[in-house]
């Protein structure tokens, strides 16, 4: 019986506190865990890994670019790839704008868990 290999997640968000918290999270759940502080590191990590990520974690709010903008970068850069955004002042309707889910700040470590299979299952 062979195991599952872990799903991969890549963690984008400027305030290390979010990253660590949300990496630590994830990575207690059986996850592997990368993460960046700007759009462009993530898309320095995207280009840099061997398999897609599995699942990109996107804070919408950060200096130097918008993880709203970010979102069509990653599907084409990685089509396969799942993208949770999360903020604590977005409004609109994440499908909208091309994620895969949504998750209110702050949100607890369940809530992270339980919104980050969601958007792995998404279509």
């Amino acid at each position: 019986m062979t195991t599952p290999t872990p799903k991969t997640v890549l963690v984008v968000d400027d305030e290390p506190a979010i990253r660590l918290i949300v990496r630590a999270s994830l990575a207690s759940a059986g996850y592997v865990v990368k993460e960046a502080g700007t759009t462009e590191l993530a898309a320095d990590a995207m280009n840099a890994a061997t398999q897609p990520f599995d699942l990109i974690v996107l804070d919408l709010t950060m200096p130097g670019g918008s993880g709203e903008a970010f979102i069509p970068i990653v599907h084409a850069q990685s089509p396969t790839s799942k993208v949770l955004v999360f903020s604590g002042a977005f409004n609109g309707d994440a499908l909208d704008i091309g994620a895969d889910g949504f998750l209110a700040k702050p949100f607890t470590r369940a809530e992270l868990l339980e919104a980050a299979e969601k958007a792995l299952a998404a279509a």
